[in-house]
């Protein structure tokens, strides 16, 4: 079956009539312009032959749709350039307009356009770090998108593209000098206004205002000693010589200047008397000199000393060379004093110093309980000797241990962690007994400590919540018993979502672990395998910050991870066998999202004010959230008609103007498409083609755009509850009989679907459209009746149009009805009732197979008392000029404009309106192409008439 092309809003609908008349094009020669840019590619109708010979263009119209020709991609057009499309194959549909006999069938012909579009990237930019303060540098290059590249820097990723943002201006290359150290966000525009922008950073400049050196240190030594000096800022290799030293008795020496500063050994030649003065200088690569001096005392060493016993055994107690630190009383003020002093001792006696033994840390002492040892410590340089005496308390000591709970597992089980703060002999002969266990707990076998923490043993981990009695006994004999009531499983929640970085080719996933209960002793864990089951990263050990444990992997290649997260209870590596035992597993899409890009946006007119129009942008790639800007006719600050604004929806806009939309996503990345208001309805898909029977069920939905809310209507009426993109009637009966459409609400502006008729009389046959109902109006006459007109597109004997009238716009009964003879295509009706304030009317229009659909809604006011103005219009057809008489019930003033059935205004002009009829004549009209047009007047005190006239 043929398809015939209609706009989908009453008053830009085209009338098709097909008879012998007027015959479809045969063929056509197109031309198809490639796209460089998003939404720069076109198809242009060359010139158009039907049967007869060759076919004017201006007395044609032409459409395009999408490859299954199923949904409109530009509506019906007069212009044969149909511009605006991205890359894909189309179906171009061609009319014959004839005069006077009517609109042709449809000729088709398949369209390909071909060409890709890569929004710009950029290549990693390099700094030049600054050495005095602006003479930072940034370097970068483009690549992908179309045309030259055009670079400069703004004040933020999403800034709107005017010199105001710009911090500095564009320019053909990519190099920017004389910066200072700081966040810097460049951008490139290619040749498609297509932008990215990235966020680069300038370090600190090496020289820095001030003093650079600071804090000075020395560490004890013998004969000599060496003086640490720090720097405020890393001297560059240049300036590494330009470091010097000043003595006491005025000579110097150089200095080299390391990365943290410099250590310099300092002679005890060099210092005869206390206090002692050393001069530090330094010129940068600035030409600054810079000095800090370093004065101190005679050192006065003091000596400190701490022991314990590392182990006792049944009998006595081992003790090791304990650290033994020395501190510079005299040369301990802010800014200077001995570091790194401990340990200075190079021999160690025994026997009171009769024997002398080389000094080791590690060295153990024997003393038995009861009993002391005296140990003396030298430094043969310094002449440094001190004197420790061990003791060693008789007795055992008692076996002390507390238990607590673990982070609870998996399974409704629960864990028993246990401490030791007292024993004897080595940690792993404590013998553990489990005495007593609640009901259903399998009975746990002794064991022992298996390593240094007290808490490794993973038997008593995963048991049954209840009361425990735990006995532990250490090799000496010692013993202690402790109960444990343990409260049932508390659960953790885990949650792993990717995230990407700025530029970076590289993914990062956070690892998040949620629960009410946290002990010390207890953590998450987690293993994180890539799609080829390979193990990438683990832990055993998270960190918690309120309630929360959170660790974010980064530098993972894109993929598709697998992370498996669990509860652990130490830092030892065999916990992370417990995800066998009771991990939760989530799949993590880390894969880089594609470029961003503008597909083809929705331009739709507002069928609550076809003046107006609503813009939805449909951003896919990059990473949001994404900003806003709709320019209007080109991209220069002064068009900026609203943006930047993160919402994808700009509502009140001109139809009759060109607009451009631009997104950037939270990296800086661009991309725009350029359209004009097309009036197209939203498309109402069904999951079947056929209208259900009764007990059937039946799914209706439109396309989700992000912004937007929705509301389903049966015959007119909203559907309570249906603000969904889909409605569904499940089953169907008799009483779901209706036309159902969904109304979308973009910022107050109204798009109406297409409807689906849906009676179950006529169960198995394809889902109807409604009527061609081209225009439905109405006014009161001067006897305040409402007189009411309607055209279809087609004649059909047989069909039935019931007019419906209302005064709440909610409950409606039947005003009377029209029938179709099949002949008629213009039909008017007067409803015998005087309209006293406002009246609602619609039409329930029947199609001879018995198919209903519902018309629009129209309300009429009786202002003032009086009745609305009516209109005619003479002659018709006509050639350059006609006249209209125009009958007000009041002095106003009307503006008068002629619009194609594209909506496109043609004809403008202005009449002061007195009471009674109005003779207005409007010429000029030569120029207009042979074809229909509608007449609209609009007065300043309301009243709206539309006229549907004919050249």
């Amino acid at each position: 079956m043929k398809k015939n092309l209609l706009l989908l809003l009453p008053l830009a609908a085209i009338f098709t009539k097909t008879n012998a008349q007027c015959t479809a094009p045969t063929s056509a020669t197109v031309s198809a312009t490639n796209i460089t840019c998003a939404g720069s590619g076109a198809v242009s109708v060359n010139s158009v032959t039907g049967s007869a010979g060759s076919i004017a263009l201006t007395d044609c119209r032409f459409a395009l749709y999408d490859a299954t020709n199923t949904m409109i991609v530009k509506p019906i057009q007069s212009s044969p350039l149909l511009s605006g499309l991205n890359a894909g194959s189309y179906i171009l549909h061609i009319q014959q307009v004839c005069q006077p006999s009517g609109i042709s069938t449809d000729y088709t012909q398949t369209v390909q356009i071909t060409g890709a579009y890569n929004p710009p990237i950029l290549n990693t930019p390099t700094t030049v770090q600054p050495i005095c303060g602006n003479d930072g540098v940034i370097n970068a290059t483009a690549a992908q998108g179309y045309g030259g590249y055009q670079y400069c820097l703004v004040d933020s990723l999403n800034a709107p593209s005017s010199p105001t943002h710009y911090v500095m201006p564009i320019q053909g290359s990519g190099s920017f000098t004389g910066l200072a150290s700081g966040d810097y966000y460049l951008r490139v525009y290619d040749g498609c206004n297509g932008f990215v922008t990235r966020k680069v950073t300038i370090p600190a400049a090496i020289v820095t205002p001030g003093n650079p050196l600071v804090a000075s240190t020395y560490k004890f030594g013998c004969p000599n000693f060496s003086l640490h000096f720090n720097m405020a800022y890393t001297a560059p290799s240049s300036a590494i010589k330009n470091t010097w030293i000043v003595f006491p008795d005025g000579t110097t020496d150089s200095v080299t200047m390391g990365q943290s500063g410099a250590d310099y050994t300092v002679p005890q030649s060099k210092i005869s008397v206390y206090p002692a003065t050393c001069t530090i200088g330094y010129k940068d690569p600035c030409g600054n000199v810079w000095t800090k001096p370093y004065t101190f005392n005679q050192p006065n060493y003091t000596l400190n000393q701490s022991y314990s016993a590392s182990q006792y055994d049944c009998n006595s107690g081992t003790f090791t060379n304990s650290s033994v630190t020395i501190t510079d009383q005299a040369n301990t003020g802010s800014g200077q004093g001995m570091s790194g002093a401990s340990n200075i001792w190079n021999q160690y006696s025994v026997d009171g110093g009769i024997t002398w033994l080389p000094y080791k840390s590690t060295d153990t002492l024997l003393v038995t309980k009861g009993g002391s040892r005296t140990i003396m410590y030298q430094n043969t340089c310094a002449n440094l000797t001190d004197t420790v005496t061990l003791n060693m308390a008789a007795g055992q000591n008692p076996l002390i241990f507390s238990l607590g709970t673990g982070l609870l597992h998996c399974n409704d089980k629960v864990t028993i962690n246990y401490s030791v703060s007292s024993y004897n002999g080595p940690l792993s002969a404590i013998l553990v007994q489990v005495l007593s266990t609640p009901s259903g707990q399998p009975a746990i076998p002794d064991f022992y400590y298996t390593g240094g923490f007290v808490n490794t043993n993973i038997r008593l981990m995963n048991i049954l919540p209840g009361t425990y009695t735990i006995r532990m006994t250490d090799q000496c004999g010692a013993t202690s018993i402790q109960t444990i009531t343990l409260n049932p499983f508390i659960p953790v929640t885990y949650a792993a979502q990717p995230v990407f970085a700025c530029g970076s080719n590289t993914i990062s996933i956070k690892i998040t672990a949620t629960t009410s209960f946290y002990k010390v002793d207890g953590s998450v864990a987690y293993k994180i395998y890539n799609s080829a089951g390979t193990l990438v990263a683990s832990n055993p050990w998270l960190h918690n910050s309120a309630g929360v444990f959170s660790e974010t992997v980064d530098n993972l290649p894109p993929d598709i991870y697998t992370v498996s997260a669990f509860e652990t209870d130490n830092r030892t590596d065999n916990r992370l066998t417990l995800d066998t035992v009771c991990a939760t597993i989530i799949t993590v899409n880390a894969t880089l999202p594609g470029p961003l890009t503008l597909s083809q946006t929705t331009f739709a007119k507002c069928t609550n004010d076809l003046t107006t129009g609503t813009v939805i942008a449909l951003p896919q790639g990059g990473i949001p959230p994404y900003a806003y800007t709709l320019y209007k006719s080109s991209v220069t600050p002064a068009n900026i008609a609203a943006g930047p604004q993160s919402g994808n929806v700009f509502s009140n806009l001109d139809v009759n103007t060109q607009y451009i939309i631009t997104a950037t996503d939270q990296c800086g990345a661009g991309a725009s498409y350029t359209n004009v208001f097309a009036n197209v309805q939203p498309v109402l898909a069904a999951s079947s083609p056929y209208v259900p029977c009764i007990g059937d069920s039946i799914k209706l939905w439109v396309t989700k755009n992000p912004g937007l809310s929705y509301q389903w209507t049966k015959n007119n009426i909203n559907i309570a509850g249906a603000t969904d993109t889909s409605y569904s009637i499940k089953p169907m009966t008799m009483a779901d009989s209706g036309a159902y459409t969904v109304a979308i609400n973009a910022n107050n502006c109204i798009l109406l679907s297409t409807a689906s008729q849906l009676n179950p009389k006529n169960c198995g046959l394809p889902i109807p459209l409604e009527i061609d109902l081209i225009n439905f109006s109405g006014s009161l006459n001067a006897q305040i009746k409402a007189v009411l007109n309607w055209e279809v597109a087609k004649p059909e004997a047989g069909a039935e149009f019931e007019v419906l009238y209302s005064t709440d716009g909610t409950h409606f009964s039947s005003a009377g009805k029209i029938y179709q003879d099949g002949s008629r295509k213009d039909f008017s009706f007067t409803h015998n009732l005087q309209i006293i304030d406002k009246a609602y009317y619609k039409l329930l229009m029947t199609e001879n197979n018995g198919k209903e659909s519902y018309s629009k809604v129209i309300v009429l006011h009786n202002e003032n008392g009086g009745a609305t103005a009516t209109v005619t219009v003479s002659p018709i057809p006509f050639v350059e000029s006609f006249d209209l008489i125009y009958t007000a019930a009041q002095n106003d003033n009307a503006l008068i404009q002629i619009s194609d059935v594209n909506s496109r205004t043609v004809k403008t002009q202005q009449s002061v309106i007195k009471q009674g009829a109005n003779s207005i004549r409007v010429s000029g009209l030569g120029i207009l192409a042979n074809g229909i047009y509608f007449l609209n007047i609009t007065t300043d005190k309301g009243d709206k008439q539309v006229v549907k006239i004919q050249k």
